[in-house]
C-alpha cells in the first residue's frame, strides 16, 4: 500500500465516523431521517451510494439522494465549526434545522414538480425530529 493509500483510506475512516458513526450527532440526526423517510440508515459513503437506495425507482432514489446530501452537508458544516470555530452543538435538534433549510434552499433546484414534495421531505424531518431528539 502507498503512502497515498494510507491517507485515502485515513480520510475515507475520518468521512465515515463524521457522517454515519458519531454516536453524539450523526446516529441521532440519521435516525430522525430513518424515521421521517421510512429508509433504513446508511452505514458508509459507499452505501449510501450503493445499495442503500436499491428498488427505489428513479425520482424517489434522486430525492432520497438530494436528502442525504443535506444531511452530509449539514453534519460537515457542524463538524467545522467545531473544529475551526470551536462551537459546541449543544443539541442534534441544530443539525436537523440546518437540514431543513438547506432542503428548502435546494428545492428551486428541483424540476417544478418535486419541489413541492422537497419542502415536504423537509416538514417530515422537522416533526420526526422533535418527536425522536427531545
Amino acid at each position: 500500500m502507498t503512502a497515498n493509500s494510507v491517507v485515502f483510506v485515513t480520510k475515507m475512516r475520518q468521512l465515515s465516523t463524521c457522517f454515519f458513526e458519531c454516536r453524539c450527532f450523526a446516529r441521532a440526526v440519521w435516525s430522525v431521517i430513518q424515521a421521517a423517510s421510512g429508509l433504513s440508515q446508511p452505514h458508509s459513503v459507499s452505501s449510501m451510494f450503493g445499495s442503500w437506495l436499491y428498488g427505489l425507482s428513479k425520482e424517489p432514489k434522486s430525492l432520497a439522494l438530494l436528502g442525504a446530501a443535506a444531511t452530509c452537508w449539514s453534519l460537515w458544516l457542524c463538524r467545522n465549526d467545531l473544529v475551526f470555530e470551536k462551537k459546541y452543538t449543544s443539541s442534534p435538534l441544530q443539525v436537523i434545522y440546518s437540514i431543513i433549510h438547506w432542503l428548502r434552499i435546494w428545492a428551486i433546484l428541483q424540476k417544478p414538480t418535486s419541489q413541492d414534495l422537497v419542502v415536504a421531505g423537509g416538514q417530515r424531518v422537522f416533526y420526526s425530529g422533535t418527536w425522536v431528539v427531545v
